[in-house]
């Protein structure tokens, strides 16, 4: 087991399990602080990246393999490695890398577009210091951008419907849409009526 709190897993492309939160050193193995993998062959943990300073709230893999964490996490690889990055070759020597100048809090939930934009959510007030970037932002590989003004509150789960448009839960009380809500690539909208959502929503799935 792990010494501390599980907050996400996912699977890469060659079957190894990925988990991130808010433990150390699994499996006794040195550098394998808040994210670590599980090995099914040889049934063992192992390090992913050193430096990890605190904890991985959410993780998600790209069409091509690559891995992105989220987080507590700061300087991560470089001092704009901050609550979130970008973990290339993660199955040879991998490389950390910023996603501009990151966020300026914490990360809590993040998805992927089928067109690569990458999608997060949390604390922070601002990504890659863009206004309206209020929990919750894109990343295009390039610049962060806003959704409309953002939310109020910090965003805990994101994930993408089948029509494409992105469904967003957590702690904030937007007026229009408390708690729950979709951007369909231009605006925020209601989720039905949202009459029986009386508190925050923490997990999604299509």
């Amino acid at each position: 087991g792990l010494n501390g709190t599980v907050y996400c897993m996912a699977e890469a492309p060659d079957g190894k399990i990925y988990v991130g939160g808010n433990f150390t050193n699994a499996g006794g193995i040195a550098n394998a602080d808040y994210l670590a993998r599980w090995n099914p062959v040889t049934e063992a943990w192992e390090a992913v990246v050193a430096g990890i300073n605190s904890s991985v709230n959410a993780m998600d893999f790209d069409a091509y393999g690559d891995l992105y964490i989220g987080g507590g996490f700061t300087n991560l690889g470089s001092v704009n490695g901050n609550h979130i990055v970008k973990i290339n070759n993660i199955s040879g020597t991998p490389t950390i890398n910023a996603l501009g100048t990151g966020l300026n809090n914490a990360c809590y939930a993040m998805t992927i577009a089928p067109n690569g934009d990458v999608y997060a959510g949390g604390q922070f007030t601002l990504a890659g210091g863009v206004v309206n970037t209020a929990h919750i932002a894109k990343w295009n590989g390039i610049v962060w951008s806003a959704l409309s003004a953002g939310l109020n509150n910090i965003v805990r789960a994101l994930a993408f419907a089948p029509n494409g448009d992105l469904y967003i839960g957590g702690a904030f009380n937007d007026a229009a849409y408390p708690y729950l809500c979709k951007w369909n690539g231009s605006a925020f909208s209601l989720v039905g009526t949202n009459t029986d959502i009386g508190a925050g929503v923490y997990a999604l799935a299509f």
